[in-house]
């Protein structure tokens, strides 16, 4: 049998028990790395989107009980929209817009 440099014996073969022991150190450390990335990734991405829904979610309920509570505002309020609504249509009727702002014949060369 051949010997190293030590003069220790070399054995032959695959030496499998050293080569997995290699491998599963390095398949930690990779591993560390990418938990270590995915945690930053959840810390800038993903948290701050969570937060907003939770947010907006509180915000809609908190709408909708209002809403429940007091009908009168919610009433009053369509009825502002749709009066709105009805005032400008009447005013596109009598005074048209300006050709930039229309979308038909005198207005579709801007565009």
């Amino acid at each position: 049998m051949a010997t190293n440099v030590d003069g220790n014996i070399q054995k032959k073969g695959w030496r499998t028990k050293a080569r997995i022991r290699v491998a599963s150190g390095k398949i930690k450390k990779s591993a560390a790395k990418i938990v270590t990335s995915s945690g930053k990734t959840y810390g800038k991405y993903v948290s701050p989107t969570v937060g907003l829904f939770k947010k907006a979610g509180t915000v809609a309920t908190t709408l909708g009980k209002t809403a429940l509570k007091f009908p009168g505002t919610g009433l009053a309020a369509t009825g502002l929209y749709y009066g709105a609504k009805a005032l400008v249509k009447k005013g596109e009727k009598t005074a048209s817009r300006t050709a930039f702002r229309q979308y038909n014949k005198k207005g579709k060369w801007m565009i």
